[in-house]
């Protein structure tokens, strides 16, 4: 799931939901009335991840998500230098870098995330 979804408070417009989810991409501690922060967001896909190690699983795991949920893992799990080699501006423009049905690959190295591909749409 993301953050939140346009929708889960009621009453609340489109374009207020909007100026929120911008909100929380601005600053990743911001908590709005439902949903996470953005770095919580960020840490509930890191801490699926870690349970998938815990379990003993090894080689390949595909995951599915939204490409909000995937910018805030990124931020919370890579160096800022590493992901601005792959978008010289990744934390000011992380909206706008994952397509729909792009690719983004992780490899974990013993006790550290390494990106290895990202927001690919070659295969499109």
């Amino acid at each position: 799931r993301e953050r939140a979804n346009w929708g889960d408070l009621p009453g609340q417009t489109f374009e207020e939901f909007v100026e929120m989810w911008d909100r929380c991409t601005r600053d990743r501690e911001y908590e709005p009335l439902i949903g996470d922060s953005a770095k919580q967001a960020g840490e509930r896909l890191e801490s699926f991840a870690l349970d998938l190690g815990r379990d003993g699983r090894s080689g390949s795991v595909v995951a599915v998500g939204h490409g909000g949920l995937i910018t805030d893992f990124l931020i919370n799990v890579i160096a800022a230098e590493e992901l601005e080699r792959w978008h010289p501006r990744f934390a000011e423009v992380q909206g706008q870098l994952v397509a729909e049905c792009s690719i983004t690959r992780m490899d974990w190295a013993g006790d550290r995330y390494g990106l290895t591909r990202f927001a690919d749409v070659s295969h499109l």
